[in-house]
Formats: structure tokens, C-alpha cells, sequence
């Protein structure tokens, strides 16, 4: 394959890099699961993990068959993970830090990829931000107040 072929390729299939980070970390819990690798007497998988592996599979189809709807489940995927509603990795990393008196948790992996997704879409994520506060008044409208302040 040519490098351009490879470009071509990676940019039309970036969109799935999150997603494959995700399946790497459900695919590391379930080696170590199986192994019984982690120092934990009775180690098994819990309902939050399950509840992740279906919401990774989820993505894969939404990705290969409802295209439209993969950003949705795919933030909808990183979100849960990242306030610990699911849990990616075998054992379930959760850092704190507070602003005042209110704590906020969340999981390094889900926030690594969260990290990766505004990466890859910081454009867009970045105009669609910007759109959210900008003035959605018409023009015709504005105008009017300006000659009054003046």
C-alpha cells in the first residue's frame, strides 16, 4: 500500500481509533479475568463491566451499520464511563480531585478516551461549542438595539 493509499485509509477510518482503545481495555479485562491475574481472592467480572462490553458492541454496529447514530453512542459510551457508571479495564481505577467542597470521580481510561475523541474532531467539536453560545438572534434584530444604545 502507498503512503498516500494509507492516509487516504486512516483518515477515512479515524473515527473508530476511540473506539478501538475501548475494546482494547474490555479485551485486557477479560484476559485478566480469565487468567485470575489480578491479586484479588475470587476475582470476577462485575455487571458495570458487562454492562461495557455491550456498550462497546453497541458502537461497532452503530459504527458499520448506523453510521449516523455512532457519535451519539460513542459519547454516550465515553460519558458513562467517564462518571464510573461502567468500567472498562479489569480493575476499576477512580481518581478524585474537588473544586471547593464538591468532588468530582472519574476513570482514566474512559477520560483517555474522551481525550482521543475531541483529538480527532477538535474542529468540530470546537464549532459546535462556539455555536451553542453565539447570539442565534437574525441580524435584523440585533441591529435595531445598537442604534438605540447608541
Amino acid at each position: 500500500m502507498k503512503k498516500e493509499q494509507l492516509l487516504i485509509f486512516f483518515n477515512k477510518h479515524k473515527q473508530i481509533l476511540p473506539l478501538l482503545l475501548l475494546t482494547a481495555y474490555c479485551i485486557d479485562s477479560l484476559i485478566t479475568s480469565i487468567q485470575g491475574t489480578v491479586e484479588v481472592v475470587n476475582y470476577q467480572l462485575s455487571l458495570n463491566h458487562y454492562i461495557a462490553f455491550v456498550m462497546v458492541g453497541l458502537s461497532f454496529l452503530s459504527y458499520f451499520f448506523l453510521q449516523q447514530f455512532y457519535k451519539y453512542v460513542l459519547g454516550l459510551t465515553i460519558v458513562a464511563g467517564l462518571f464510573n457508571l461502567i468500567v472498562f479495564p479489569a480493575i476499576q481505577h477512580i481518581y478524585f480531585f474537588s473544586i471547593y467542597n464538591a468532588e468530582i470521580a472519574f476513570q482514566p481510561s474512559a477520560f483517555f478516551t474522551g481525550m482521543l475523541t475531541y483529538i480527532i474532531n477538535f474542529k468540530r467539536i470546537n464549532q459546535f461549542i462556539v455555536l451553542q453560545f453565539r447570539d442565534k438572534r437574525k441580524l435584523e434584530e440585533i441591529e435595531p438595539e445598537k442604534k438605540i444604545k447608541k
